[in-house]
């Protein structure tokens, strides 16, 4: 219970300080991370393809022939390409979104949102020790690819593989953020964020609350 009392405790303050500054709301919905995600892995979707999808061709061929097509958990996001965008928009669930910000202006430990028991995106990305229930840190990608390239049977290496492209997910959405100046200068400036209301606005990407988790 006492555990239970301080979660609320944090819930409710980190509610209350995201209410006070409206910049500290306003991040990209899922539906624009997801299209970033198509776009960062998709070769066919930019002048500057990723090579992943030619990578697990050609490196991993035997696991993946058809590349970022390949499903591995099945339904809606089962695909190498699913798998990221739904990190993509799962890391902005629950406290996950208190560690969104970075100004490169101030010291590491100044640079994040300035809430309760937060962190600079860039630390949170490489933090081995975050949420205890659900890791999402480089070190985990890399610990989850090992253990897929290791594991001896077809279902658990189709699921390693399927936690390595969520956390990729996850840290991609982090850069993501880093590309809105309302995820970058976050202190005591008055600003409106122009970059998203002109880029993504009219294309209904904005999404603008009390939470960012939608």
């Amino acid at each position: 219970m006492r555990h239970r009392g301080a979660l609320l405790l944090l819930l409710g303050t980190t509610a209350f300080l995201m209410l006070q500054d409206p910049r500290l709301a306003e991040c990209f919905n899922d539906r624009a991370h997801i299209r970033m995600s198509d776009r960062a892995v998709n070769p066919q979707l930019t002048a500057n393809p990723s090579i992943l999808d030619n990578f697990l061709k050609t490196v991993l061929g035997f696991e993946f022939p058809d590349g970022i097509n390949k499903d591995l958990v099945g339904g809606e996001f089962g695909t190498v390409t699913g798998r990221i965008q739904f990190g993509s928009t799962r890391e902005d669930a629950g406290l996950r979104v208190r560690n969104h910000f970075h100004n490169p202006r101030f010291s590491w430990n100044q640079a994040g949102s300035g809430l309760p028991f937060s962190e600079s995106s860039i630390v949170w990305a490489q933090n081995p020790n975050q949420l205890s229930f659900d890791k999402r840190s480089w070190k985990d990608a890399r610990d989850y690819y090992f253990q897929a390239l290791t594991a001896t049977s077809v279902s658990e290496r189709k699921r390693l593989y399927a936690e390595t492209f969520r956390t990729l997910g996850h840290l991609i959405h982090l850069v993501q953020d880093a590309a809105s100046p309302a995820h970058t200068r976050i202190r005591k400036q008055e600003y409106v964020d122009d970059y998203m209301d002109y880029r993504f606005m009219e294309a209904n990407l904005i999404f603008r609350s009390s939470s960012c988790s939608s």
